[in-house]
């Protein structure tokens, strides 16, 4: 009895002893594990800081990049202000569902803010890639894409984008002016060159002014050796500009051009019809504002033809 009892005593105790040594063992793995994760975390911390990334977050950095840009876009060239850049941002939400492309929603946040870099003369003056306006003026097509490129970089270099992502977002600026083709450029600018296009024409009445705006006062609003022509090289005019409209139209993937309401392009060919009649009437020349209409819309001019019932209310 009493040797059963001395038995009991020594397995509680030992059993209570190993409990503590349990206890003593998980404490010191988890304290192990909390102490990697807190160096990792501040080592990766400190290589951001030496690398000049910030440690801000994305949504941050998106943050940031709204109140420093926004002063700028307030003297942006016509129709490229913050208007504008602000609504293809928020386009992110509609095309993302639809689109064919894996984007990050962030660097097309952030590229869609610089797309329009290029018209914000103070923005490249004051970051020393240009004297000022009469020399960002003279830059030739290459000079002034690298200008552009390098604003974007020094904008981003303090991001939390690493130097892949900048590159990728700083060459979608410098590109995406160019004619859209699906398929050509990075997703991230073929995303961006859609949305580009979808914030003029789901908003026509706007796009109409916003390319008086676009010519300022040194465009006219045609050319009078030949007013409806608006191929590349033909003299910039505001009635080109407005053709260009038909022309995206035209160009966007099926996907994107459901977002158009047919009505607005509807809208915006009655407009151009009634101009170029009155344009013909100013030059006495025959009205064959039609045939550039027709040049313009491609395969979707047979759904805004002047047979088209929509035509006749």
């Amino acid at each position: 009895m009493i040797i059963s009892f001395i038995d009991a005593v020594f397995y509680f105790y030992l059993s209570f002893f190993a409990l503590i040594c349990f206890f003593l063992i998980l404490t010191f793995i988890t304290f192990h594990y909390i102490s990697i994760l807190f160096i990792s975390q501040l080592f990766l911390s400190h290589n951001a800081v030496l690398e000049g990334r910030s440690t801000m977050t994305h949504e941050e950095f998106v943050s940031h990049l709204r109140t420093l840009l926004g002063p700028y876009y307030a003297y942006a060239e016509g129709g490229h202000g913050w208007p504008h850049v602000n609504a293809v941002a928020n386009l992110f939400h509609e095309l993302y569902p639809l689109a064919p492309y894996e984007v990050d929603k962030y660097e097309f946040l952030v590229l869609a803010l610089l797309h329009n870099a290029d018209r914000c003369a103070r923005l490249l003056i004051e970051r020393g890639v240009v004297s000022d306006e009469d020399a960002l003026q003279a830059l030739g097509k290459r000079a002034r894409q690298d200008a552009v490129y390098h604003t974007c970089i020094t904008l981003l270099e303090k991001s939390p984008f690493d130097d892949e992502a900048q590159d990728r977002i700083a060459q979608a600026v410098v590109h995406h002016g160019e004619r859209f083709h699906e398929g050509f450029g990075t997703e991230l600018q073929q995303m961006l060159q859609i949305a580009d296009m979808l914030s003029r024409l789901m908003r026509p009445c706007r796009n109409i002014f916003d390319g008086a705006a676009h010519g300022g006062g040194e465009v006219p609003l045609y050319r009078a050796s030949n007013p409806f022509d608006f191929r590349m090289g033909s003299g910039d005019s505001i009635l080109k500009f407005l053709f260009w409209n038909l022309e995206w139209y035209a160009w966007l993937p099926e996907w994107a051009r459901s977002l158009v309401d047919p009505e607005s392009i509807q809208f915006f060919v009655k407009f151009l019809r009634m101009l170029g009649a009155e344009i013909a009437e100013e030059l006495g020349w025959e009205n064959d504002v039609e045939r550039y209409i027709e040049t313009a819309l491609g395969r979707q001019y047979v759904n805004f033809r002047r047979d088209q019932r929509a035509e006749l209310t």
